[in-house]
Order: C-alpha cells, then structure tokens, then sequence
C-alpha cells in the first residue's frame, strides 16, 4: 500500500511540473495556450540584433533590438525581439527611449520595440524583392502617440549590414471623442537602416 502511495504522490509531483506546448516561431498559427513556449528553433530572429541608424537630411533614426530568449509576457512565454528608439529631426530629440534597452520589463513586451512574427516572402506586406526563402520580422512599434507595425528585412549597403525597415502606422493609442489626432513621431514609411560596430 505504501508503495502505491508513493507512486499516486510521484504520478501527481511529475504533472504538476510537466512541460507546456512549446511552438516553432515559424509554424505558429495563433494557438492560445496558457503559458505554452512560442520558441525560435531556428534562430531567425538572432539576425537582426544590433543597433543601426538612419539618416537623411535632418533627420536621425536609431534603434537597438536584442533577443530575449523565454519571455514572460501577457500571453504566454515567448522568444522575442526587444528594442529601443531614438528620433531626432534636427536638434530636436521628439523621442529617446534608449535608455530602457537594458531594462528587463516583468513583461517584455513593454518595450517600445518588441515582436516575433515571422514573415516569408508572400506575407504581407508583400516583399517583392525577396529570394523565395527569405524570412523577414515583423514588430510592433510605440511611439507614445501611435502604435505602429516595422516589418524588416535583411540586406547590405555598401558593404555594411542594413535593414530595410517598412513602418504602417494602425493607429493612436488613445483618443478622446473629439479630441484632434496627434501626429505620429515616426512617420510611414520604408528606411534604410545601417547596423553599427
């Protein structure tokens, strides 16, 4: 009888502790599971970490991403594409989260930059000029006003790693009935963004 105790006691402990659904980041199709792993197997997002910069005319672009491997967020755990911003046009510094790039949030997803949506070729936006095998990222992106999405693929200028950065604004955070919409700090658009040493 002791035995069979014992077993029922070990049987229970070995659910308790037993491992959630674990998802590949390229094959998830939206499943909703309470603490499951959305995983990145295949290391697609470790391409696009770093920091890099556009610039033009008057304006200056920065952003930092970094992979966080099993983030807790509101959903579930999930390996994610975190990062900061930076937004300058002239000497005015409209927004500088930089700061909070080392920042780790009890929910990453609080990062003004932060995603994992892996996108082949015929997603959308559709890329026209990608090779029938290259994957691009999609984020969200915040800038206090606007939530946005940046879609990004991988290339190279002049020599130097870049991202192509798509941004689609979807709309303001908040509004008020009657209230006139903010601007956007960072405007729609496609920017070439350079990868810094």
């Amino acid at each position: 009888m002791k035995n069979i105790l014992k077993l029922n006691f070990l049987f229970f402990i070995s659910l308790s502790f037993a491992q959630q659904p674990i998802f590949n980041l390229r094959d998830y199709e939206g499943e909703n599971i309470a603490d499951s792993y959305l995983r990145d197997f295949n290391n697609d997002l470790n391409g696009f970490e770093g920091t890099y910069v556009f610039q033009n005319s008057d304006t200056i672009f920065k952003i930092k991403l970094r992979k966080v491997v099993q983030a807790k967020t509101y959903r579930f755990y999930e390996d994610l594409l975190i990062g900061e911003l930076e937004y300058k046009i002239g000497n005015n510094i409209l927004l500088n989260t930089l700061n909070d790039f080392e920042t780790n949030f009890s929910d990453q997803s609080k990062h003004k930059i932060d995603g994992n949506i892996i996108l082949a070729n015929h997603n959308k936006p559709v890329c026209i000029d990608c090779s029938t095998n290259e994957l691009r990222v999609g984020l969200s992106i915040s800038d206090t006003k606007y939530g946005s999405m940046i879609y990004l693929k991988k290339l190279m200028v002049n020599g130097s790693q870049a991202l192509r950065a798509t941004i689609i604004t979807s709309g303001p955070i908040t509004k008020r009935e009657g209230q006139i919409l903010p601007i956007p700090i960072v405007r729609n658009g496609d920017f070439i963004f350079i990868k810094q040493p």
